[in-house]
């Protein structure tokens, strides 16, 4: 096997492994954009008993406004990544967030597109992180959390020339170290 032969079963399998975790951003996101995932609220509402308790924060019930990003540690890690975008607002309620993020996420730009990037990583990894908390009992800091979703964000437009200019300017990690 020469070189270029390794090099290029590098770059097939990371392309590979990157469409397989895109396919679940997005599954992951059309799913909380339709308020489908079995929060402990729904579970109820099917009849199924579970303690309602917010694992993540302890502080409220499990429902989708709470989870996406009315809790305070999905709230941070939201916060802190609007902030890395040069984004100064404070996160609002689930509709709210959605409604906005439609704005901007609008278009063909590269900011536009590192915004839906950025929504579906996030939404993603605090879905996985609340399942984390209440399948595995494993819990991550917020700045972990940040960090994993900003390198995820960099890999995906890493493989874009347009998207790589602009998030190279952008400044991800002076708050997250």
């Amino acid at each position: 096997m020469t070189e270029d032969d390794v090099q290029l079963m590098i770059k097939c399998s990371i392309k590979r492994n990157l469409q397989i975790t895109t396919s679940q951003w997005i599954f992951i996101l059309r799913l909380a954009l339709q308020q489908r995932l079995a929060t402990k609220d729904r579970l109820i509402r099917w009849g199924i008993d579970v303690d309602q308790t917010r694992l993540l924060c302890n502080k409220e019930n499990e429902t989708m406004q709470h989870i996406f990003f009315k809790c305070e540690i999905t709230g941070k890690v939201w916060n802190g990544l609007l902030r890395l975008q040069g984004i100064q607002r404070s996160h609002k309620n689930w509709q709210d967030e959605i409604t906005w993020m439609e704005k901007m996420a609008k278009g063909k730009s590269a900011r536009a597109a590192i915004c839906r990037i950025t929504l579906a990583v996030a939404i993603y990894h605090c879905w996985q992180e609340r399942n984390f908390v209440t399948f595995q009992k494993k819990r991550r800091t917020t700045t972990a959390l940040t960090k994993v979703i900003i390198q995820e964000v960099h890999v995906r437009a890493a493989r874009f020339p347009y998207l790589d200019k602009v998030i190279t300017t952008l400044n991800w990690y002076s708050e997250t170290s």
